[in-house]
Order: C-alpha cells, then sequence, then structure tokens
C-alpha cells in the first residue's frame, strides 16, 4: 500500500493535500491509513493491552499535536504536502490512538469531550458547506479576532445542528433496522 501511494504521489510530487489526486487516485494515497485503521478496528477487542502512564499519554497526545503543527507548517512555509507528511504522520497517529484505546478501556474519558466527539464527524462533513453559506450571507472570514470567533462559533453551531437534525436520527433509525 505504500509503494502504490508513493506512486502516485510520485506524479504530483507539489500536490498540498491529499484529495488533488482526484476521486480515482486518492484512496491510492490514503491507503496506508485506511489499513492502518483497520488493523485498530480489528484488534480493538483484543486482550492484548499496550500499558501506558498518564504522563505518557500527554506526551504521545503533544506530540501528535506538534506532529500535525508541524506537517501544517511544512505545506505553508516550505511547500511540502500531505501526502508526503501523511506518510510519517499516520504511523504515528496509528501509535497514538492504539495507546488511546487501551487507556480508555480502563479509564472513563471527560464527559465533555465525549459529548464533543459524538458530534465531530459532523465538523468533518459540513464545516466546508457552512463556510460557503456564511460568506455568501455576509459573514466574511477576517482577520479580526471577532469576526473570527463569530465565524467558529457560527460553524460549531451549525455542524451540531446537523448532528442533531441528520447524523443523530440516521444513527437512531440504522440501530432500530440492524
Amino acid at each position: 500500500a505504500v509503494v502504490l501511494s508513493l506512486a502516485v504521489i510520485a506524479t504530483q510530487p507539489r500536490a498540498p493535500y491529499l484529495p488533488s489526486y482526484g476521486v480515482w487516485a486518492t484512496w491510492i494515497v490514503g491507503l496506508p491509513y485506511w489499513i492502518l485503521g483497520c488493523i485498530l478496528a480489528s484488534r480493538h477487542s483484543a486482550r492484548s493491552r499496550p500499558r501506558a502512564t498518564g504522563i505518557t499519554m500527554w506526551c504521545w497526545r503533544l506530540g501528535v499535536w506538534a506532529g500535525a503543527s508541524m506537517a501544517s507548517a511544512l505545506l505553508f512555509h516550505a511547500n511540502v504536502g500531505y501526502p508526503w507528511t501523511m506518510l510519517v504522520f499516520g504511523i504515528a497517529a496509528f501509535a497514538w490512538l492504539r495507546l488511546e484505546i487501551a487507556w480508555h478501556r480502563e479509564h472513563a474519558p471527560w464527559r465533555i469531550l465525549e459529548w464533543a466527539g459524538t458530534w465531530s464527524y459532523s465538523i468533518y462533513a459540513m464545516h466546508l458547506p457552512l463556510i460557503e453559506i456564511l460568506e455568501r450571507h455576509g459573514v466574511a472570514r477576517g482577520a479580526t479576532i471577532m469576526r473570527q470567533t463569530i465565524f467558529i462559533v457560527a460553524v460549531l453551531a451549525g455542524c451540531y445542528a446537523f448532528f442533531l437534525l441528520v447524523e443523530k436520527p440516521a444513527h437512531w433509525l440504522s440501530r432500530r433496522v440492524s
């Protein structure tokens, strides 16, 4: 999967984002990370449990945050796109998520983060359409703190509304049908 991904990345080495390769090739670029996700999902119920302390977990969390920040910095300041940096970051994210899964088998998550996690996919699915709607209705993305705050709050509220109106009922229906 990594060799195939590299072959596709090499066709457009300056591409900034994974979707830059189009519908027919983006899946190949993302295949290594999808396989890692499958490994995590299939081993989620396995008995082997990696051990970590609270300090270790926070080091991993901060390390992943720093890695994501570094990938963004490389994209915006060195013209190194996410297709290249994801090759390293994906492996680090896999290792971190493996520890997180094991950690949360023995430690309850923070309630506020658990609540936010229930609707966080809506942010991924809806932020771009909501941004477009806000811009078309005069809520411009400006440099001022007030505009940015209004923008973020509006997008979060819209994403949460989407979750309540679309995702939550769809989840309920899928559980009923299954």
